[in-house]
């Protein structure tokens, strides 16, 4: 009788440290299954959110390059005609020299209409990209100017890169002659002339661009004076560009961070006090250990109402008064 009470003992005992390790792992399990389901949800929210609905094409677009128009910078426009299975709203991307100073970053409605949009630009290493999330209509407009070549000298040359920052199916690029130069010259050749409102243009047109795929152009020509080919036109307030949200935009990421970190300790938290509390260890026959009740929660609890506490004359482990044999040695109990 006492080795079968001993080998009852340990078999309590086994159990109750089986169940004990179980329960241990199941608080890491939980967290495991929840920081993999919150990946999970995280990625599908990125693809399937509008700006990455439908890829970034145009159909057209013009690129026109104006040496010293209205400012002895060079002034570059861009025009995008996105294509029409774009899904709005979604971010679109130019790619701009460096310490380029932002004219107009616009959608462009049916009655040409501009509407200046915020945007954000990050540095690239040679260039900088400039993204503006489109909202309402298909047509973009971009403006900027950049220092290409040294003030003061007669002679001007410099490097032109334009780097698409999405496929193009059709592509206008067009280069304008500044008034009062001579020896203007592109390398490459653009093959095809014309002339408008008093300006000389060199143009070429090129099909499927693709993205990140450079066109480079070497300009070159002389000039005596300092003054742009045109007067500036006043601006007005309209005229200003939104303001560059780069800096605004690193404070919506770290914002974005920090709830989603909060979100994921409320999640582990909530789901560890849910099944941090463990049932009642029981015996092989699924009976629960007759020195063990139920308490709030589950958590195990030992009787001890007035005389029904007695202890082991051998070990001194505490038993219940009804216990014939020790838990813990197996001594026979009188």
């Amino acid at each position: 009788m006492k080795n079968r009470t001993l080998r009852g003992s340990k078999t309590t005992r086994l159990q109750a440290l089986t169940y004990d390790q179980t329960a241990t792992a199941m608080p890491v399990r939980l967290i495991a299954a929840l920081f993999s389901l919150l990946v999970a949800l995280t990625i599908m929210f990125i693809w399937f959110s509008p700006a990455h609905a439908a890829e970034v094409r145009a159909s057209k677009m013009s690129v026109s390059v104006k040496p010293e128009y209205d400012d002895p910078r060079v002034l570059v426009i861009n025009q995008a005609d996105l294509e029409a299975s774009v899904q709005l709203p979604v971010d679109v991307t130019f790619n701009i020299p460096k310490g380029a100073d932002i004219g107009m970053a616009c959608e462009v409605d049916l009655n040409g209409g501009h509407a200046c949009k915020p945007f954000k630009i990050v540095d690239k290493g040679d260039y900088q990209s400039l993204t503006v999330n489109v909202a309402k209509e298909h047509k973009v407009f971009l403006e900027y100017y950049y220092d290409a070549f040294p003030a003061g000298t007669p002679q001007r040359s410099f490097d032109f890169i334009f780097r698409p920052g999405f496929p193009v199916k059709s592509l206008s690029m067009e280069v304008q002659q500044p008034l009062r130069s001579s020896g203007f010259a592109l390398t490459p050749v653009l093959p095809r002339t014309y002339t408008s409102e008093g300006f000389s243009y060199r143009a070429q047109d090129y099909t499927n661009v693709s993205a990140g795929k450079p066109l480079s152009l070497k300009v070159s020509y002389s000039k005596t004076d300092n003054k742009p080919s045109v007067k500036p036109k006043p601006k007005s307030p309209d005229d200003a560009p939104a303001a560059d949200v780069q800096s605004g935009g690193k404070s919506k990421l770290v914002l974005l961070v920090v709830l989603s970190v909060l979100g994921i300790i409320a999640l582990l938290f909530g789901g560890y006090m849910i099944f941090r509390s463990r049932p009642v260890a029981s015996d092989a026959g699924g009976r629960v250990a007759p020195n063990q009740v139920a308490g709030p929660g589950g958590a195990k609890k030992l009787k001890t109402g007035r005389g029904d506490v007695k202890f082991c004359a051998s070990c001194g482990a505490k038993l219940l008064r009804e216990d014939r044999f020790c838990s813990q040695c197996g001594d026979r109990q009188t």
